[in-house]
């Protein structure tokens, strides 16, 4: 087994790895910060969601949510943070690119996602990350990753707020 760290300020446990993200098969969650030993489980019905792990008990997670614990005493991004800007853009490009379906069906609410400078306090910052676009800002939204692991990096993500019109990249 491995150790994770959950990077999600919650994700679910559920009782099997499922086809899409709205089967109901959810025994409960846990919280952001939560140590796991796992083993991934490489039977899985869509392995366009990603990988799936599971715990002694034979509860599953979804790595989407999960952070090796080789990276866990790292600040976010502190890898990513080293490389030069049009390296960041073109690492954190690659993520949409391959994980744009698997993140607009956990995350429904997304109209868009696109590589962009990230918003701290409301002043745009020059830290590269993801930004996921949604019609509009709630506590009731699903929570989204802080950051995501893409090609061993850890690449910071954003929120903001975008009607249809001005998504920038939706795929």
């Amino acid at each position: 087994m491995a150790r994770f760290k959950v990077n999600v300020p919650l994700l679910n446990v559920r009782k099997a790895p499922v086809a899409d993200f709205k089967t109901d098969n959810i025994i409960t969650t846990v919280s952001d910060g939560l140590i796991l030993d796992l083993e991934e489980e490489t039977n899985v019905p869509n392995p366009a969601l990603g990988k799936w792990y599971r715990d002694a008990q034979g509860q599953y997670y979804s790595g989407i949510g999960l952070m090796s614990e080789l990276f866990e005493n790292l600040q976010p991004s502190q890898l990513f943070d080293e490389l030069i800007a049009s390296e960041q853009y073109r690492i954190a490009e690659g993520f949409i690119e391959n994980n744009f379906e698997k993140i607009k069906n956990e995350y429904p609410e997304i109209t868009g996602m696109f590589v962009g400078k990230k918003s701290v306090n409301g002043i745009q910052s020059n830290i590269v990350s993801i930004v996921f676009q949604v019609a509009q800002k709630s506590d009731s939204v699903h929570p989204f990753p802080k950051i995501v692991e893409f090609d061993l990096y850890k690449i910071p993500t954003d929120i903001e707020e975008a009607d249809t019109s001005e998504v920038e990249d939706i795929s």
